[in-house]
């Protein structure tokens, strides 16, 4: 963790601890806290409800959200109940909740108004984007794309699967196969290779695979040789 700070259990609770000398910041009073991110870190109390706390265990954002992720260039993904329910197979009537984004005043930037994925940490901002999911059963997420910060798409949601946004690329799923797309949607890499050992080499290279032979890649999507 970057920040200096990290989240640890104790008896099945969370508290947040200075990594460097083992202080103890935030007591482990809490049944879940996210990563000390930009000043806040979110938790979760007993009633299963997420606000968030400042370095002093101060509570900043009150513990009104179904769910809350970290915060990331300013904003953090949040979910909100509604007043809806679904019947599904498997899990029977289910409430549908939404995600949006907050500021760190707890300001609604971005509405309620997206479906859940399977982690609420796969919903922040890198370069300006964000994964999101649509489905059109209205509960969870099957496709994905990446919104900007006025919540609209820039990059419609069409793949099966998505990364965070590093070195300007992310690396997509369509059809069990791997490409990059660049923060304007743009596919620099075709969805046509296998996925082959991690995302970059040295922070320049894409390693991918295809029909069992190793691809490389630069950071504009061009062929280049193996790197030493």
């Amino acid at each position: 963790n970057s920040s200096g700070y990290v989240s640890l259990e104790k008896n099945g609770r969370n508290g947040l601890v200075e990594e460097e000398t083992g202080k103890v910041m935030i007591p482990f009073e809490y049944k879940y806290m996210g990563d000390y991110s930009e000043g806040l870190v979110a938790a979760e109390n007993n009633e299963g409800r997420y606000g968030y706390l400042d370095l002093n265990g101060k509570v900043v954002l009150p513990f009104i959200y179904w769910d809350a992720g970290d915060f990331s260039e300013g904003l953090a993904a949040v979910y909100q109940e509604t007043n809806n329910y679904m019947n599904t197979r498997g899990f029977g009537r289910v409430q549908i909740k939404k995600c949006g984004y907050i500021d760190k005043k707890g300001n609604v930037i971005i509405p309620f108004k997206f479906q859940q994925c399977p982690s609420i940490n796969m919903c922040e901002f890198h370069d300006g984007l964000a994964i999101q999911g649509y489905s059109s059963d209205n509960l969870w997420a099957l496709t994905y794309g990446y919104l900007n910060k006025q919540g609209d798409w820039v990059v419609k949601p069409k793949y099966d699967d998505a990364r965070d946004f590093e070195n300007g690329l992310a690396e997509v799923v369509l059809n069990e196969k791997y490409g990059y797309i660049n923060t304007k949607g743009e596919e620099v890499i075709p969805c046509k290779y296998d996925k082959y050992g991690g995302f970059f080499v040295n922070d320049s290279t894409i390693k991918l695979e295809l029909d069992g032979k190793p691809c490389y890649f630069n950071l504009q999507g061009k062929t280049v040789k193996e790197p030493e």
